[in-house]
């Protein structure tokens, strides 16, 4: 597998077996105005992004199903106390992602997906820790996520 970083900082594009995987992190401070994700959904359409990994969503769980009508498969963390935070992994319909397992923070911090595409085992990992977070919280969530990526490339 080959790595190579767009000009765009927030823009990877991996090669598998002569097949291009655009991926994409984004900070969208919002996704409740249908305005904004319609907009913000078609931006990543347009660019044909494979994989998007997408922090500060400030979705519940039925808003972050909404985004399944853009062709894209969701994964998602949601805090529902609020419309705060809230992390998602979304994965074009055009490949195949066969899931084996997911963690999620009930707090809408992260989000880690284990599986395969094209046969290529993937773990993908989206982490929002904000400027605010506790030294305690992030030690937390640094512990899961070891946790998780130690027991399941074991």
């Amino acid at each position: 597998m080959v790595i190579r970083q767009a000009t765009n900082l927030n823009h990877l594009t991996f090669m598998m077996h002569s097949q291009k995987l655009k991926i994409m992190s984004l900070n969208v401070n919002g996704l409740g105005n249908p305005v904004k994700r319609a907009r913000v959904m078609n931006k990543i359409r347009k660019d044909d992004m494979h994989i998007i990994l997408l922090q500060e969503t400030h979705l519940g769980a039925l808003e972050h199903e909404k985004l399944t009508k853009f062709g894209y498969n969701i994964f998602y963390s949601s805090y529902s106390q609020s419309h705060r935070r809230g992390v998602a992994i979304l994965v074009t319909k055009k490949i195949k992602f066969d899931i084996f397992k997911e963690v999620k923070d009930k707090e809408g911090r992260y989000i880690l997906a284990k599986g395969k595409i094209n046969n290529n085992l993937m773990t993908l990992v989206n982490i929002y820790t904000p400027p605010e977070i506790t030294t305690f919280k992030y030690r937390k969530c640094k512990s899961n996520v070891s946790t998780f990526l130690i027991t399941i490339h074991l």
